[in-house]
């Protein structure tokens, strides 16, 4: 039995959690104030990947809740760095969004997945 330091439903719980606090930030007033231009999604992955078709749906949404164009980028690389230089490198005018999602998200810490293991 191999174990698996990221489990597939805490993924997904990663996952949503993340899209939520998307979907509730880009629903704030100042999401009113895009200009013509597309907006830009940055995604720290490859892809095809989880992150990547979350990033797409929640672009969908925004898309049609600002009236906009949504335009998913993908950065993959050193652990989300590329991604990160990329949407610093961009003009600051809220026109570009980074998509991220964190371990940590799910509340849990390495020194309890190590109490995990030991204990299976």
């Amino acid at each position: 039995m191999s174990f698996h330091p990221f489990p597939s439903a805490s993924r997904l719980a990663c996952l949503a959690i993340t899209a939520i606090t998307a979907a509730a930030v880009l629903h704030a007033p100042a999401a009113l104030a895009f200009s013509d231009k597309p907006v830009k999604l940055i995604v720290p992955a490859p892809a095809g990947g989880t992150i990547d078709m979350i990033a797409r749906v929640v672009g969908d949404q925004l898309s049609r809740d600002i009236g906009q164009p949504v335009v998913v980028e993908n950065k993959p690389g050193v652990g989300g760095a590329i991604a990160a230089k990329y949407m610093l490198s961009q003009p600051a005018d809220g026109q570009t969004l980074l998509m991220i999602a964190s371990r940590r998200a799910d509340g849990g810490s390495a020194r309890a997945q190590r109490r995990l293991r030991s204990a299976a």
